[in-house]
């Protein structure tokens, strides 16, 4: 088992773009190993399809932080996918697991869209995800259960959803799971009629705007987690809090306050009154060492950490206190 890494732009990578990656390294890997495109900072206006990989090969698309790739939670900076049609990043694969990290996704489409992942995991860190359709869409899993699991990540946009989780076939569970994210506009759950459990919703330490569920519904855990929109009917409730007004700016008392959410800056607005600020479990981090930023959780003990993707304030300083320690985790399932 080996780690296979290429550089992919910036002038003097190895590939030229993502999509000449992905065509001429799938199906030449060895199960086991893990292959990863090291992107280059830049706008990709590509529509990037992973399919035809070899069989237990981890593959994986990186921000090249070493070559100043970091996006630091602002749209249009670092590793932009950006095409100006259809979905950004497909996955077609089967029996994989597929990490992506580092990535702005600016989407005419969806931004990921995962179809019939027999078998797979998807997990998705410290990206910023604007799609005008659906930012993540689980379109219909495939014989056996797929996860997919987002942390440290901001999703936005004009479109219809931010997450959409479409388990159309009786298979129990589909599991989705997110752990400090930003996300700002609906989450849907769908799925086959009568088995709300094959499609099963977690978040943890969460900033959520609504919710949304068809046919045979969902399944909804919700732990330290803060809504603009009431909850619809969870399974775990624990510590979450609905109806809470989002603003630019300063916060009134029991509000989230950001830098400037109406232009894609989702970093929390460093004042007292940031419901935000302090209101998560440290003891429940996402498992990456880092916020959407690149800023590390520095402190130690179980010390209470920001809900959302962002840990660090305007000029750089810890939210409201300590940051909390990357632990072990607990999914709530």
């Amino acid at each position: 088992m080996a780690l296979v890494a290429h550089t992919v732009g910036g002038g003097d990578g190895q590939y030229a773009s993502v999509t000449l990656w992905e065509a001429d390294r799938d199906g030449t890997s060895s199960g086991g190993d893990t292959e990863r495109a090291l992107i280059r900072a830049g706008t990709y206006n590509e529509n990037i399809t992973l399919d035809g990989w070899t069989a237990n090969v981890t593959v994986e698309l990186y921000a090249d932080t070493s070559a100043g790739a970091d996006h630091s939670g602002i749209p249009g900076s670092g590793v932009v996918i950006a095409p100006s049609t259809g979905d950004a990043i497909t996955i077609n694969q089967t029996s994989h697991v597929v990490n992506i990290v580092g990535i702005t996704i600016d989407a005419a489409g969806n931004g990921i869209t995962q179809n019939s992942s027999t078998n797979s995991i998807i997990t998705v860190q410290k990206c910023l995800i604007d799609s005008a359709s659906i930012c993540f869409f689980i379109n219909g899993p495939g014989a056996s259960p797929a996860s997919s699991i987002i942390e440290n990540s901001t999703l936005y946009g004009a479109g219809t959803d931010a997450l959409y989780h479409a388990a159309f076939v009786d298979i129990n569970p589909n599991l989705m799971v997110f752990r400090n994210c930003t996300i700002d506009n609906r989450l849907r759950g769908r799925s086959a009629a009568g088995q709300a459990l094959d499609c099963v919703i977690s978040g943890i330490n969460c900033l959520l705007d609504n919710f949304s569920q068809t046919a045979g519904g969902a399944t909804w855990h919700f732990q330290n987690c803060i809504a603009q929109s009431t909850f619809l009917t969870l399974t775990t409730d624990i510590n979450n809090t609905e109806s809470v007004t989002w603003v630019d700016g300063a916060p009134a008392a029991g509000q989230v306050g950001f830098i400037d959410k109406a232009n894609g800056d989702y970093h929390l607005y460093n004042d007292a009154n940031n419901l935000a600020i302090d209101y998560a479990d440290g003891a429940l981090s996402p498992t990456m060492g880092e916020d959407i930023d690149g800023h590390t959780y520095t402190t130690t003990g179980t010390s209470n950490i920001n809900a959302g993707s962002d840990q660090f304030l305007q000029g750089g300083d810890p939210g409201g206190g300590a940051v909390g320690v990357i632990r072990a985790f607990a999914v709530i399932i």
